[in-house]
């Protein structure tokens, strides 16, 4: 990622009661990165649905194994780097539905989608990859 400082790197094992912590740290990287109150808890929300996708989806029916964030800033906003060793997504398959498809809890990637300004993912046996972005302001860092 250029000109980004590396704010965080944590390891931690998919589990789902492994994002509460996760979430507290996410929501002070967005305060200090001076994301407004809203902003921060969206950052959360996005990054938060994101780790929650890895757990339940790459590590499905296999034990729990491990992910890695990076954090970075930004000039204006902030970047991460997940990384999963898990079963990964064929490139051009991770999308949302159409909202008259979804089941329940099937939202994620709409609220991914609509809070980030760019998500790219790169599946790999050596680490399946989401990069996101978010901006303080929309397009800022565009």
């Amino acid at each position: 990622m250029k000109q980004a400082t590396r704010l965080l790197r944590i390891e931690f094992e998919a589990l789902p009661e492994r994002l509460q912590l996760l979430r507290c740290l996410l929501r002070e990287l967005a305060a200090g990165a001076g994301f407004t109150p809203e902003q921060r808890d969206a950052v959360v929300l996005a990054v938060n649905e994101a780790c929650a996708n890895v757990i339940q989806h790459a590590y499905a029916g296999r034990d729990p194994g491990p992910v890695v964030l990076e954090a970075y800033a930004l000039e204006a906003g902030l970047a991460f780097e997940l990384i999963d060793w898990g079963q990964g997504v064929a490139r051009g398959q991770l999308r949302p539905r159409p909202l008259e498809q979804l089941r329940p809890g099937g939202l994620g990637m709409h609220f991914m989608q609509s809070i980030l300004d760019g998500m790219e993912y790169s599946p790999s046996p050596e680490g399946n990859r989401m990069r996101m972005r978010v901006y303080r302001e929309y397009g800022q860092g565009r």
